[in-house]
């Protein structure tokens, strides 16, 4: 045996492995991820409302997508500046890929806690529902902030004021002292333990699940797939791998070039441009089959956007889901025009919608399903109180209890505020129900945008009991209270909570409850940031500055009130409060009335859905995957379906040109389209500050769309 080594007498520190840093580089992680959470919430509501005005949806293109461009540009900055620094003067300090990993989740939950997904529609809602300047014809006229608890909202002189601003040249912030907190606390107490529960709720419910999905179904991850790409790394290298590859940085390079030539050209029109998407829609008239028969969606056949880093992101899925986003968008124009034919009936819009409603079950149906034993054996250990022998079960049953008690909080939050109880358990049962499929969607398609779940929470109690059932007091709760929920779902608790259990799989040595520990944090952060900077921004420029959520409140105001008048105007309108509780619920579900035609359609959608999941799981030729059916007639699928199309091109010739080892090794080429768009986003914005800096108003021209 050969003899020991003598023991070190250097003082030099330990060498840092690139898995895990030192308790001291866990602390500036927790620092950085805290501080992060922070600052954008701060910098991302004053972009919005101040230097942007909020054109073109800034806040939008700063954070409200899977794919945040300010996080991941964050993260870029970490890995090639931050980190190489701490390596190279305090090794001690420097990050390991778990420290990343947890930073990276930490501001991805802030992003999402401290903006428009969650915080700022609950602020604008509490802040001008009564509102007299906001209220349209119909809710003035039917006295709309009555009908609601006026402890969640300001009195009216109140909310006039924080609609208007106290700036005197509407550039620089109000001292911080003359925010009206006083004002603000009664209505605070409501709202901010309802955002909480809210998040917990549908954390807890991504917890549960995440074991069945990542460990048995093996779905892809693709967001969280792009996010471990960015930060693994060998212990002989101090960046991660893929800043090493040409590929990587010819594809940032090529991509970068046409987001600076495209925002050259938003400055100066004589500027050439690339262009990125067509429009023919006039050719219409060509095909009258189309335009008479096949719904409001057929022009977009003669339309397209490329969004470069859909396609690169689509590209890195499964072929069967990029052919069914563009092909099942085909199909389901197409189909209405023959239903037409041999009906002579239009498929409206709220058809269309019952369909999509079956299509929600019958994918959450097929959820359940596939993954049964998994669930059944998480809800009886939760049940029984029996310990699980798996760690990873463990911790799935402490989801499933914590989100049983966030579902009795949640609708416990809704009845104090005024919402009728089977109501108040409906609403909460159909945001589980999206929650779900926007976790879904995130871990096997990882789409940006998910916006066509906006207002489902929603929409759907008020599609199965029907007006009536609501009566007047719950059509306004739900309008103002409950849109809250599901109100901007293109990147929400639920999507960035499912990236974040994927990537912590990865940091290894960071106990479970210890990493829950730190997202709560980065969202009790968010939300106290948030709030904070949303009053300083609001009270300094005025609440109206924020654009769509003044006008989403005042439309689902107006939306609610003419509802109110139609059953006024039938005699429809009883108040059922003072009733006890069995009369009441005896009378509210005999009123449950769906709309029209909605079980032929809705059995249709739930036909479909569940037709291609079990086809797809009996057959391996069924080129058909169920989920992508859930955004046929949105707007987001007609805005990405010809993206999805190029993408499935691209990856069918790569795989018939040089096989699997050559697709493998062309994935840095799309991670580099992705990076390259999000790092132009971010600059162009930034010249779009400058410029309000410099000249005192916002530009006009608009950032690249992601």
């Amino acid at each position: 045996m050969p003899p020991l080594a003598p023991p070190q007498t250097s003082s030099a520190p330990p060498a840092v492995s690139p898995q895990a840093g030192s308790p001291l580089a866990l602390i500036l992680a927790a620092i950085l991820g805290l501080g992060g959470v922070a600052f954008i919430a701060f910098a991302t509501h004053w972009v919005g409302v101040a230097p942007l005005n909020n054109a073109y949806s800034p806040q939008t293109q700063l954070n409200i997508s899977a794919l945040a461009p300010m996080v991941f540009v964050m993260v870029v900055l970490l890995v090639l500046a931050v980190n190489p620094l701490l390596k190279r003067f305090f090794p001690w300090l420097a990050l390991g890929r778990r420290e990343l990993l947890l930073v990276l989740c930490m501001w991805l939950i802030g992003v999402v806690a401290g903006s428009e997904n969650l915080l700022h529609p609950a602020l604008h809602s509490a802040g001008n529902v009564q509102n007299r300047a906001i209220q349209k014809a119909t809710t003035k006229r039917m006295e709309f902030d009555k009908l609601v608890n006026p402890r969640l909202f300001l009195a009216p002189e109140a909310a006039e004021v924080y609609d208007a601003g106290l700036s005197s040249d509407m550039m620089s912030h109000i001292p911080a002292g003359e925010i009206p907190w006083a004002l603000w606390r009664p209505v605070l107490v409501f709202w901010l333990p309802f955002l909480i529960v809210a998040a917990v709720f549908a954390s807890s419910l991504v917890q549960m699940v995440h074991r069945q999905w990542s460990k048995h179904e093996l779905l892809t991850y693709p967001i969280a797939g792009f996010a471990d790409s960015l930060l693994e790394h060998r212990p002989d290298r101090r960046l991660p791998d893929v800043f090493y590859d040409k590929v990587f940085w010819i594809a940032f390079g090529l991509t970068g070039f046409v987001f600076m030539v495209n925002g050259l050209r938003a400055w100066a029109p004589l500027m050439i441009e690339i262009p990125l998407n067509f429009m023919e829609i006039d050719i219409m008239r060509e095909f009258p089959f189309l335009s008479k028969y096949c719904g409001r969606e057929a022009y977009s056949f003669f339309r397209g956007w490329i969004y470069v880093s859909v396609v690169a992101l689509a590209v890195l899925l499964p072929t069967e889901i990029s052919f069914t986003c563009w092909a099942g968008w085909v199909l389901m124009v197409i189909i209405p025009g023959f239903y037409y034919l041999f009906s002579g009936h239009i498929v409206t819009g709220p058809e269309t919608s019952s369909m999509q409603l079956g299509m929600y079950v019958a994918m959450f149906g097929a959820i359940v399903v596939i993954g049964r034993k998994e669930y059944w054996s998480i809800l009886r250990h939760a049940v029984t109180f029996r310990r699980a022998e798996d760690p990873a079960l463990r911790s799935a049953v402490h989801a499933c209890r914590l989100f049983v008690l966030s579902f009795a909080a949640l609708v416990g939050l809704l009845v104090w505020a005024g919402l009728y109880w089977f109501v108040a358990v409906t609403l909460a049962a159909t945001f589980a129900l999206v929650v779900i499929l926007i976790a879904r969607m995130t871990a096997e398609i990882g789409i940006p945008w998910l916006v066509s779940f906006s207002g489902a929470a929603t929409s759907i109690p008020l599609k199965l009991l029907g007006s009536v059932a609501m009566g007047p007091k719950g059509l306004a709760f739900m309008a103002v209270v409950g849109a809250v929920l599901t109100a901007n779902t293109s990147h929400s608790i639920a999507a960035a909570e499912t990236t974040c259990r994927k990537l912590e799989e990865k940091q290894g040595g960071l106990p479970r409850w210890a990493f829950n520990l730190f997202l709560l944090a980065a969202l009790v952060t968010a939300l106290g940031a948030g709030t904070y900077a949303a009053f300083w921004d609001n009270y300094s420029f005025g609440s109206r500055k924020e654009g769509h959520l003044r006008q989403s409140v005042a439309n689902a105001m107006e939306s609610a009130s003419s509802e109110i008048s139609r059953l006024r105007s039938e005699g429809k309108d009883a108040d059922l409060s003072g009733l006890p509780s069995g009369e009441r619920f005896r009378r509210t579900w005999a009123a449950v009335r769906p709309d029209t035609n909605f079980w032929s359609f809705f059995f249709v959608g739930a036909a479909v859905v569940a037709g291609c999941a079990f086809m797809r799981l009996r057959f391996t030729w069924w080129p058909f995957h169920p989920l992508p059916f859930l955004l046929i007639d949105t707007w987001c699928l007609s805005r990405l379906y010809a993206s999805f199309f190029v993408a499935w091109v691209i990856k069918l010739a790569l795989l018939r040109i040089g096989g699997g080892r050559f697709f493998t090794r062309a994935k840095p080429f799309f991670i580099g389209v992705i990076v390259g768009q999000l790092v132009t986003i971010v600059f162009w914005i930034l010249v779009g500050i400058i410029y309000y800096l410099v000249k005192g108003v916002p530009p006009e021209a608009p950032p690249p769309l992601i």
